[in-house]
C-alpha cells in the first residue's frame, strides 16, 4: 500500500513539474475572448478581432496576479486612435503587435508607461507617422519597430518619421519614399543595424538612389530594398554605409544586370558579406550576357555569398569570372538560361567558391507573368563609372596565373581545354535544369577537392556511363533522382567510391536490374553506402547479390516499384535497420530478411522499421511463420494501422482483426491441414486411377497382342509352316487365292496361309489370325479400298505390325501390294497403316514377270529371273523413288522400322 502510494506522490510531482516546465494553451482575457500561452510566470496572450475592446484587454491584463503578461498580440480591432488610456494595464508588455487594427493617430505620450516595450509592431495600419508635421514618442528601450504599410498617399509633407527618442533601436521596418533621403535624425541612432523598407511586406517605390539616400544612417549592416521599383542607382549609393553586410536590392527589373557595377563599385567602401541582384530583369527578354565590367569592383571587396537568380543570363564573357573575390564562398544562379561557352571551362578560377546553386536553368514560366510584371525590362539613364582598372588584360591574365586550374583566354582565342573545378568547392546542385544528356567519360581537372554534395536530379541524363576522373573521391552525397535513366555502366559510381547517401528515385533503373550482365554489379563500388533509395523505378527483381558490397547500408528505400517477391540477398547488410518497401505487391517477407533483422536490431540496441503500407498482407497458412514475426513486431511497421490486410476468405479486415486472426493461426492451420491431406489423398487416387485406365486404353491392341501370346502360346515348330500369310478384303478374295496364293504355292513351292483354308474351325479368331501370322515368315497385305474399310483386316495388319516389331530385326517383314488407286481420306483414317504405308516400300501389281521376281525377292525366295518388277514407294509419283543403277537395276532404300 505504501509503494502503491509512494508511485501517485511521484506521478503528481511529475505533473505538477511539468505545469511549470512546458507552455500551455488556455483561454483568457475579458470573457475568456483571448488564447493564452504561459512559461514559468511569463504570459503571452492572442486576441483576434473579439467583441472586447483593446482597452478591455489591457484592462485584462493588469488584473493578472499569477502570471506576467509580456506579450500581446492584438489584431483586426477598429482602434482609430490609440492613447495612453487605451493601453492602461499593459504596462508589463515586452512586446506589442497592433497589425491592421485601423490606427490613424497616436498621442505622443501613447507608449509612456510601457517602459520595457523592446518589439512594437504596428505594420497595415493606417497611422499617420510618415507627415512631415507629426510628431510621436515610443519606448527608448525599442529594438525592433515595425510601421511598414502604413502611408496611404504620397503628398509633399510625406517623410521619413522621426525616430531619434528611440536610441536602442536595432531593426526598422518602413515604407520607402520616392525622392526622399534620410534626416539627420536618423545620425543619432547608433545602434540600428537592420532596414527594410521592401515591398514585399510594405510600400516602396524609391525609383532613384543617390549619394545622399542612407548618408545618414551609416550604423546599417543590412539593408532590405528589394522590389522597391528603383530604376537608377549612383555609383556611390553604397559608400556611405562602411558597417553594410547584407544587401538584398533584388527585384528591382528597371535596373537591369548592367547596374551592378554601379552598384558594386559604392560595395568597395562597405563590409560586405552577402548580395542579393536576383530578379533585376523580367521574366521574358532577351538573355543577359554578364560582362567583365560588371563583375569588376566585386573583385575589390570582402563579398562572401552572391546571388544572381532569375536575371535571364545566357552567357558569361571569357574571363569574366577571374574577377569574383577571392573572399567569395557561395554563388547562386538559379533560373538562368546558361549557354554554353568558354567561361564554363574557367570555373576553376572561382578557387575559393565552396557551394554552387545552379539549379532550374531554362526553367518554362507562365505567360501571365508577361503582363503582371508590365511587359519587357526597360533600362535607361545608365550612370556607369569610368573604366575598372581590374578588367586590364594583363592584370587578369596575372591574376589567373596565380590560381591552379585557371584557365586565360587570350582574346578571340577559342581552345578547349579540360574542364576544372575549383579546389574548395564542397556542394553543387544542378537539380530541375532540363539538361537531356548523356553521361560520357569525363576528365576533370583539379587537385585534391572537397567536394561533398551534388544534385543533378530533375534533368534527363538518360545514360549514365562514365566514369567521371577527377576531383570526386570525397562526394558523400548524390541525388540523380528524376532522370529518367535506363542504362548505367557497371563502372559508373566507381567515381564516387566514397558516396554515402544515394537517391536514384523515378528512373528506369528496374530495366537494368533484370540484366545479369551489368544489374548485380552497378553499386559494387559503393562500400561506404549508407541510404539508399530508389522509389519509383519499375524495379520488378532485385538481383539477391545487389548489395553483396555494400555491408554499411543502414536505409533502403524502393517504395512504388512492382516488386511481388522479396529476392535481395541481406545476409551481409550487417547495419540495416530501415526498409520502406511500400506500394509495391508484397504479401509476405522471406525468413531470410525477418530473422536478419531481428539479428541486426539485437546487436546494435535499436528497432528497425518497416514499412509496407499499400501491399496486401494476406493470411496464409504457407506464410504463418511470417505472419506471427509481422504481428509480434508490429510496432515496427511504419503506419500498421492503415495497412491493407485479407482475411481467410480473401474479405478485406481490419488490423486489430487481422492480429486477432493471426494470433489463432496455428490452431486453424492445424484443422485446415488435415482437411488438405485428406482432399490430397483423394485427388492423387483419383488421378492414379485415371492415369492406369488411360494407360491401358492407349495401349489396348499391344496388351491384347500380348494377351493372346500369353494365354494361347502357338505350338512350337521347328520352322514356320507358311512363307507368307496373305491379309486380304474379302472383295479381294480373287486375286488373294486365284493369282497370288496359287502363283507362289505352284510355281514357288512357297506355302501361303490363307485364312478361308487354313483357320482352324473352333478357335477363335483373333487366335487363329495371331498364330497363322507367327508361323508365316512374312505377311502380305492386299491393300485396296476394301481393305481400308474391313475392321477384320484393320485386326490382321495391327497383329503383323506388333509382330514385326516384337521379332528381331530382319526376321520378319510386312509387304503391301497395291492393285489400285487408294481413297486418300479412308487411308488417312486407318493411322496404323497411313504410317507404314509412308515409311516403307510397297509393290504395284501388274500381270508381267517382273512383278513376281520383285515379290521373290522381298520373300527371300529364291529366282533365275534378274529383271525387277514395277517397284511403288512412299515418294513415288511426285514422292520417293526407286533408285536406279546404270544397268538399270533398282536398289531399294533402307528404310527405318514404323515407330508407333
Amino acid at each position: 500500500m505504501r509503494s502503491k502510494m509512494f508511485r501517485i506522490a511521484i506521478v503528481v510531482i511529475l505533473l505538477i513539474s511539468l505545469s511549470y516546465i512546458c507552455p500551455y494553451m488556455t483561454n483568457c482575457g475579458p470573457e475568456n475572448v483571448c488564447e493564452c500561452s504561459s512559461e514559468d510566470v511569463y504570459l503571452s496572450m492572442k486576441c483576434n478581432g473579439t467583441s472586447s475592446s483593446l482597452g478591455e484587454i489591457c484592462s485584462s491584463i493588469g488584473n493578472f496576479t499569477d502570471y506576467k503578461v509580456t506579450s500581446l498580440i492584438a489584431t483586426n480591432f477598429n482602434v482609430g486612435n490609440l492613447t495612453k488610456k487605451t493601453l492602461t494595464g499593459c504596462d508589463t508588455l515586452r512586446k506589442l503587435t497592433l497589425t491592421n487594427d485601423g490606427i490613424e493617430s497616436l498621442e505622443y505620450d501613447t507608449f509612456e508607461n510601457i517602459e520595457n516595450l523592446t518589439v512594437l509592431d504596428m505594420s497595415n495600419n493606417m497611422l499617420d507617422i510618415y507627415n512631415s508635421q507629426s510628431v510621436y514618442m515610443f519606448p527608448s528601450k525599442l529594438r525592433v519597430l515595425k510601421l511598414n504599410r502604413n502611408i496611404q498617399r504620397i503628398t509633399p509633407k510625406t517623410a521619413y518619421p522621426d525616430l531619434s527618442m528611440s536610441s536602442e533601436l536595432d531593426v526598422l521596418f518602413l515604407d520607402g519614399i520616392k525622392g526622399k533621403d534620410f534626416p539627420q535624425s536618423y545620425s543619432t541612432m547608433k545602434t540600428l543595424s537592420s532596414l527594410t523598407l521592401s515591398c514585399h511586406i510594405g510600400r516602396c517605390n524609391l525609383t532613384h538612389l543617390t549619394n545622399s539616400t542612407f548618408k545618414n544612417i551609416n550604423s546599417l549592416k543590412v539593408l532590405n530594398i528589394s522590389s522597391c521599383f528603383i530604376k537608377t542607382v549612383e555609383a556611390g549609393t553604397f559608400a556611405t554605409l562602411p558597417n553594410l553586410e547584407v544587401l538584398d536590392i533584388s527585384g528591382n527589373m528597371n535596373m537591369g544586370f548592367p547596374l551592378l557595377s554601379n552598384v558594386s563599385y559604392g560595395l568597395q567602401f562597405t563590409s560586405i558579406k552577402y548580395l542579393n541582384y536576383s530578379k533585376m530583369h523580367t521574366t521574358f527578354g532577351t538573355g543577359v550576357n554578364v560582362r567583365k565590367k560588371d563583375f569588376c569592383y566585386l573583385h575589390n571587396t570582402s563579398l562572401v555569398e552572391l546571388s544572381i537568380d532569375s536575371n535571364r543570363i545566357e552567357m558569361l564573357e571569357t574571363n569574366s569570372l577571374i574577377l569574383l573575390p577571392k573572399t567569395i564562398r557561395v554563388i547562386s544562379t538559379r533560373d538562368n538560361i546558361f549557354s554554353f561557352g568558354l567561361y564554363l571551362l574557367q570555373m576553376g578560377c572561382v578557387s575559393s567558391i565552396r557551394e554552387f546553386y545552379g539549379s532550374f536553368q531554362n526553367k518554362l514560366h507562365k505567360p501571365k507573368m508577361f503582363f503582371i510584371e508590365g511587359g519587357l525590362s526597360s533600362y535607361s539613364n545608365y550612370s556607369y563609372v569610368s573604366t575598372c582598372p581590374y578588367m586590364e588584360e594583363n592584370y587578369l591574365k596575372n591574376l589567373s596565373q596565380s590560381i591552379p586550374f585557371c584557365t586565360f583566354f587570350e582574346r578571340n582565342q577559342v581552345k578547349y581545354v579540360p574542364p576544372s573545378v575549383p579546389k574548395q568547392l564542397e556542394k553543387i546542385a544542378f537539380n530541375d535544369c532540363n539538361m537531356k544528356y548523356e553521361v560520357p567519360f569525363l576528365n576533370i581537372s583539379s587537385s585534391d577537392s572537397n567536394i561533398n554534395y551534388i544534385d543533378m536530379s530533375g534533368n534527363v541524363l538518360y545514360s549514365w556511363k562514365g566514369p567521371f576522373l577527377g576531383p570526386f573521391k570525397n562526394v558523400r552525397y548524390v541525388d540523380l533522382s528524376r532522370n529518367y535513366c535506363d542504362q548505367i555502366s557497371p563502372h559508373f559510381f566507381s567515381s564516387f567510391p566514397s558516396v554515402e547517401i544515394l537517391h536514384l528515385d523515378q528512373n528506369f533503373i528496374g530495366l537494368i536490374l533484370v540484366d545479369d550482365e551489368v544489374g548485380p554489379y552497378i553499386f559494387g563500388q559503393l562500400r561506404y553506402l549508407k541510404t539508399l533509395t530508389m522509389s519509383a523505378n519499375k524495379v520488378t527483381y532485385i538481383p539477391p547479390k545487389l548489395l553483396i558490397n555494400n555491408s554499411n547500408v543502414e536505409v533502403l528505400d524502393l517504395s512504388l516499384n512492382n516488386i511481388e517477391s522479396w529476392t535481395l540477398d541481406t545476409e551481409n547488410l550487417k547495419n540495416l535497420t530501415h526498409i520502406n518497401i511500400s506500394y509495391n505487391f508484397i504479401s509476405f517477407l522471406p525468413s531470410q530478411l525477418t530473422s536478419h533483422l531481428d539479428e541486426v536490431s539485437l546487436r546494435h540496441g535499436t528497432n528497425f522499421t518497416i514499412d509496407l503500407s499499400n501491399n496486401t498482407i494476406k493470411y496464409s497458412c504457407d506464410e504463418q511463420d511470417f505472419l506471427k514475426w509481422f504481428v509480434a513486431h508490429r510496432e515496427n511497421m511504419i503506419g500498421f494501422h492503415a495497412y491493407h490486410f485479407e482475411g481467410k476468405n480473401n474479405e478485406p479486415v481490419s488490423a486489430n482483426q487481422f492480429v486477432k486472426i493471426v494470433n489463432d493461426i496455428s490452431e486453424n492451420c492445424k484443422e485446415e491441414s488435415n482437411v488438405a491431406r485428406t482432399v490430397l489423398i483423394v485427388f492423387l487416387s483419383i488421378f492414379a486411377v485415371v492415369c492406369f485406365v488411360t494407360l491401358i486404353f492407349s495401349n489396348r491392341k499391344a496388351i491384347w497382342h500380348h494377351f493372346v501370346k500369353i494365354r494361347d502360346p502357338p505350338r512350337n515348330y521347328k520352322a514356320s509352316r507358311f512363307k507368307a500369310f496373305i491379309s486380304f478384303a474379302n472383295e479381294d478374295r480373287v486375286f488373294a487365292n486365284d493369282i497370288l496364293a496359287e502363283k507362289l504355292e505352284s510355281d514357288y513351292n512357297q506355302p501361303c496361309c490363307l485364312h478361308e483354308r487354313d483357320f482352324k474351325a473352333g478357335t477363335a479368331i483373333r487366335r487363329n489370325i495371331a498364330e497363322g501370322i507367327q508361323d508365316s515368315e512374312n505377311v502380305i497385305a492386299v491393300l485396296t479400298n476394301s481393305y481400308l474399310t474391313s475392321d477384320w483386316c484393320k485386326v490382321e495388319f495391327e497383329f503383323a505390325v506388333e509382330e514385326i516389331l516384337h521379332s528381331k530385326r530382319g526376321e520378319k517383314s510386312l509387304i503391301i501390294i497395291l492393285t489400285g488407286a487408294l481413297n486418300e481420306q479412308d487411308l488417312r483414317n486407318n493411322h496404323t497403316i497411313k504410317k507404314w504405308y509412308d515409311k516403307h516400300t510397297y509393290l504395284v501389281y501388274a500381270e508381267r514377270e517382273e512383278f513376281w521376281t520383285r515379290l521373290c525377292v522381298a520373300l527371300n525366295v529364291k529366282s533365275d529371273r534378274s529383271n525387277y518388277g514395277t517397284l511403288g514407294g512412299p515418294y513415288n509419283n511426285g514422292r520417293k523413288q526407286s533408285l536406279q543403277t546404270d544397268d538399270n537395276q533398282s536398289i531399294r532404300e533402307d528404310v527405318p522400322l514404323l515407330e508407333l
